[in-house]
C-alpha cells in the first residue's frame, strides 16, 4: 500500500513538472537557459508549498536541490522571464499575469507566485488559456490565426498526391 502511496505522489510530482515546463515553454521562456529548469523546479515548489510567501524560502530550498546560490537563481530568472517578455507571447503572459503593464516585465516574485496559483487552481491539461495561437496575432482580427488553421488541415484523401 506504501508503495503505491508513493507511486502516486511521484506520478504527481511529475505531472506538477510537465505542466510547470510546458506553461513556461508555450509562455517564451527559452528550455536552454539555466533559468528555464530553475524555474520549472520553483513553480513546483511553491505548488507544493502555498504556504511560503517569500521568495527567498522558495530559493532556500531549490538551492540544495539545483545546486546554484540564491543569487544565481534570481539573475537566471530575470534573464529568462526578461527574455520571454521581449520575445515570446506577450499577450499569453498578459492574460497569466494581468497585472503587468507593458512598459518592463513583470518581478520575478510576481511572475513565479502568478504562474504558481495558476498552476494550483487547475488541472495540469488546463493550465493555458485557449488561445489558438500567438496572442499577437490574433489581435489582427484572427486572419492569420485562420490561414494558420487551413495550413494545417489534412489533404483530401482522394487527390492521388
Amino acid at each position: 500500500m506504501e508503495n503505491n502511496d508513493w507511486q502516486s505522489t511521484e506520478h504527481r510530482a511529475m505531472q506538477r513538472h510537465t505542466a510547470a515546463m510546458r506553461l513556461l515553454l508555450d509562455a517564451g521562456l527559452r528550455a536552454d537557459r539555466r533559468g528555464f529548469s530553475q524555474a520549472a523546479a520553483l513553480l513546483c515548489i511553491l505548488c507544493e508549498r502555498p504556504e511560503l510567501e517569500r521568495l527567498a524560502e522558495a530559493y532556500g530550498l531549490a538551492e540544495r536541490m539545483l545546486g546554484a546560490t540564491p543569487q544565481q537563481l534570481e539573475r537566471n530568472l530575470r534573464v529568462a522571464i526578461r527574455e520571454a517578455w521581449e520575445r515570446g507571447d506577450r499577450a499569453l503572459l498578459r492574460r497569466l499575469l494581468p497585472w503587468c503593464g507593458d512598459a518592463c516585465p513583470p518581478e520575478t516574485k510576481g511572475f513565479l507566485f502568478g504562474l504558481a496559483a495558476r498552476l494550483r487552481a487547475s488541472n495540469p491539461e488546463d493550465v493555458l488559456p485557449r488561445s489558438g495561437g500567438d496572442g499577437e496575432r490574433e489581435a489582427d482580427g484572427g486572419a492569420q490565426a485562420e490561414d494558420g488553421a487551413q495550413a494545417k488541415a489534412p489533404a483530401p484523401a482522394g487527390d492521388g498526391v
